[in-house]
């Protein structure tokens, strides 16, 4: 788990330690590999498949959502995040709220534990634990069906109990001015352990897998030689002709070369010696496609989607959803294990539902589906509600707040017209009451 975390982060721990090559010269190091790992493909991955599924929020029933606190679209898109990341996080159901626990974190510092039955692998105790480093003390959490218990090793780095366990349901009274301690009047649990682990996908592995780091590794270090290479081989290399020495002497000048920038040839016994300045070009063509098959290779292993392989503003929406098939295909793994994790903490929240839908962020061609969507509102095959809400750029909250005021910009409009209609017949009835009145003149 820390290592996904590592990675997620940008710090490719392979290419970090590999071996350093060096050279000393008078005392002085000069490193020769410099290990720059300068890809960030596994949190470029991570991020496209939660976004793409939990951007927009779970969509509930009317009244549902707001069982589970305010925030709660935030904190479970977070959570996905740390599933994927390091295969599982978890849900606290607390009270009126969800907090998010992190399974790993902080290199170390942090994490959470979950011990299952083991005869219905329903999870019986939870454990939690954080330390901000390792001259602060620790302190734990002790989740049990019951309640919690509170522990801290700020004793002498011994364990213990801070706090008793307290329910999770708690009703208290509260005497006014402070004069009386607050009395509990009620408490109680949920009859099952309120928190729920949200699993990366059936398996309760992370998504970052060998496939992934090897190729990850393999595209570093192939991008941090290449940069080295640059870096050694910057502007000018002095080539000196006819420099004699011992094998000392060869040693401290190969150093010399690699600081200074020049290098030496054997002396050809003439006793004629020369300097020439000399440019060199770091082959790049071979790692240019080793690095293309690499990227192309990740991105399939990942079922992520690559996005410059739908550049351009003439792309339609077959050539787009074929280059989003395989995100698609992913999506839906994932999807069933977000499904899951909300179906169990709206039962512990005492909501009994499967009416739960993800809507995923839109990549299409926004011209081509207005006027796809326009074309089938015109031939009334659908109501004006479902033609918004097939609308990429109009998103599912704002679609009531639209209905209603096109109702009132439309009830104006028919006070309007009737407005215009009540005065054209007053002025036909005024120049037929004007013409008879001429008549009779």
């Amino acid at each position: 788990m820390l290592e996904a975390e590592a990675y997620f982060h940008g710090d490719n721990t392979a290419i970090a330690n590999r071996p350093k090559w060096k050279m000393t010269k008078s005392g002085k190091e000069i490193t020769f590999s410099q290990n720059i790992a300068i890809s960030n493909f596994f949190f470029r991955f991570t991020v496209q498949l939660n976004q793409f599924l939990l951007a927009n929020g779970v969509q509930l029933d009317d009244g549902i959502k707001e069982k589970l606190g305010f925030g709660f679209d935030n904190s479970f898109e977070e959570a996905g995040e740390m599933a994927l990341m390091n295969s599982v996080s978890y849900l606290f159901f607390d009270l009126d709220h969800v907090e998010k626990f992190e399974a790993a974190g902080d290199n170390g510092g942090k994490g959470f534990l979950m011990l299952f039955d083991e005869r219905t692998s329903e999870p019986t105790v939870g454990i939690r634990f954080w330390q901000i480093d390792d001259m602060r003390p620790m302190y734990v959490e002790l989740f049990e069906i019951s309640g919690i218990t509170e522990f801290d090793t700020s004793d002498n780095n011994q364990l213990k109990m801070t706090q008793s366990k307290r329910p999770y349901k708690r009703k208290t009274k509260n005497y006014p001015g402070g004069i009386l301690p607050t009395e509990v009047e009620e408490a109680g649990d949920y009859g099952i352990l309120p928190i729920v682990p949200f699993y990366a996908n059936r398996h309760h592995r992370s998504e970052f897998t060998k496939p992934i780091k090897t190729k990850i590794d393999m595209y570093d270090k192939i991008s941090s030689d290449f940069g080295d290479n640059l870096e050694r081989t910057n502007d000018i290399l002095w080539v000196i002709s006819n420099f004699g020495g011992t094998t000392d002497e060869i040693k401290e000048m190969i150093a010399e070369i690699n600081e200074l920038g020049a290098t030496y040839s054997q002396s050809d016994g003439s006793g004629n010696s020369s300097i020439m300045p000399h440019t060199i070009e770091v082959p790049y063509a071979a790692r240019q496609i080793a690095l293309k098959i690499l990227e192309d290779s990740l991105y399939a292993d990942y079922m992520a989607m690559n996005f410059s392989e739908i550049s351009g503003g003439s792309l339609t929406n077959v050539a787009i959803d074929t280059a989003k098939f395989n995100l698609n295909t992913k999506c839906n793994r994932f999807e069933y294990q977000a499904f899951q994790a909300v179906r169990k903490l709206l039962q512990i929240a005492g909501v009994e539902t499967e009416n739960i839908k993800f809507r995923r962020q839109a990549v299409s061609n926004q011209t081509e589906n207005i006027n796809n969507v326009l074309a089938i509102y015109d031939r009334q095959l659908i109501d004006k509600q479902t033609a918004l809400e097939k609308l990429d750029n109009i998103d599912i909250d704002e679609v009531e707040t639209i209905l209603e005021r096109l109702k009132e910009e439309e009830a104006a409009a028919l006070s309007d017209m009737n407005t215009e209609r009540e005065l054209a017949r007053l002025r036909e009835e005024n120049e037929r009451l004007t013409g008879e009145g001429n008549n009779d003149e």
